[in-house]
């Protein structure tokens, strides 16, 4: 039976299919630019055994794409000035190669960025753990301070609840709005309230907290 065009180029696509991957290793701004069809695999063995007698490679971005061998190849000529050797190592900042990787179109299936996002989530929760109950700690309409501008008050409404600006937050949420403002906002956007605000001694509600534990 004959085999269609569509039925081709599909099996021609998937052939052509792999992975492009940005590792960083044990030297600022040493990393390895590869490919590999069976990427998984090749990073493993890449970060037990080292690479050209680099050792402590990490995985940093990967994107799987059509035609990876030939777009890094590219990736190789574009960055030629700063290859080390005949190797697969560039003196490079890692996230220049990251950002022309991200110029292909394809699928992220690694980033370093996410990683780190999902342990500063995970931190800020084991954080919080139990929920703050404020009047075990305030009176209703007792103000507290802003840690980075005690200018900035808010006031306890209820166990859970502030008042700032005539508005009703949850502290967290009130953090994230004053810090986006301000411009000192994380990558996760997720922020334990209590450790952003203070009483009128200036001690932070979290450790307020721990005291009372």
């Amino acid at each position: 039976m004959k085999q269609t065009n569509k039925q081709t180029n599909k099996q021609t696509n998937k052939q052509n299919k792999g992975v492009i991957y940005i590792m960083t290793t044990a030297v600022n701004d040493l990393i390895k630019i590869g490919q590999s069809s069976k990427h998984e695999k090749r990073w493993q063995n890449l970060e037990k055994n080292g690479y050209f007698n680099v050792s402590g490679l990490k995985i940093f971005f990967a994107i799987e794409l059509n035609n990876y061998k030939e777009k890094e190849k590219l990736l190789h000529e574009v960055f030629s000035k700063h290859r080390i050797g005949k190797s697969e190592l560039f003196a490079l900042d890692c996230n220049i190669a990251k950002d022309l990787l991200l110029s292909f179109e394809g699928e992220i299936i690694y980033s370093n960025d996410d990683v780190k996002k999902q342990k500063e989530i995970n931190k800020i929760k084991k954080q919080r753990g139990k929920l703050i109950n404020f009047l075990d700690i305030f009176k209703p309409g007792e103000e507290i301070f802003f840690i980075y501008d005690d200018k900035k008050t808010a006031k306890i409404i209820d166990e859970r609840n502030v008042e700032y600006n005539q508005k009703n937050y949850k502290l967290s949420s009130l953090t994230k709005e004053i810090l986006t403002k301000i411009g000192k906002a994380n990558k996760s956007g997720a922020y334990q309230g209590a450790a952003f605000w203070t009483n009128k001694d200036r001690v932070k509600i979290s450790d307020l907290n721990k005291n009372l534990n």
